[in-house]
C-alpha cells in the first residue's frame, strides 16, 4: 500500500528473462488503478539505458 501513496520513489520487477531491473516510480503512475497495477508492459530505454516510456502491451 505505501507505494499507492507515494512513500517509495523506484520499484523494481522481474522482466520475463528473469533479469530484475529498478526504474523509478513516477513512471508506473499513470496506469495505476482503483484495483493496482495491472498487466504487462514495454520498457524502452535509449542505448545508454536511460528512460523514454513505458508502454501497456496486455
Amino acid at each position: 500500500m505505501d507505494y499507492y501513496h507515494g512513500r517509495f520513489s523506484s520499484l523494481q520487477v522481474v522482466e520475463d528473462g528473469g533479469k530484475t531491473i529498478r526504474f523509478t516510480a513516477t513512471y508506473l503512475r499513470p496506469f495505476i488503478s482503483s484495483l493496482g497495477v495491472r498487466g504487462r508492459f514495454r520498457l524502452l530505454l535509449t542505448p545508454e539505458n536511460k528512460f523514454i516510456r513505458l508502454e501497456r502491451v496486455a
